[in-house]
């Protein structure tokens, strides 16, 4: 239930997004993966995304 009331009210938030963590990965010296995690700073939704 709780899913589902996160999932409404993030539906009907305008999304104020701020950076929390850009990561980088290495493997030697390429760039092996990236990571970045935004919040909303209206209703706390995290995302996630990932660059290779």
């Amino acid at each position: 239930m709780r899913t589902l009331i996160e999932y409404i009210r993030s539906c009907l938030c305008k999304h104020d997004w701020e950076l929390l963590f850009n990561t980088d990965i290495m493997d030697g010296d390429k760039l092996f993966n990236s990571i970045k995690v935004y919040r909303c700073r209206k209703c706390g939704l995290a995302k996630r995304y990932k660059a290779r």
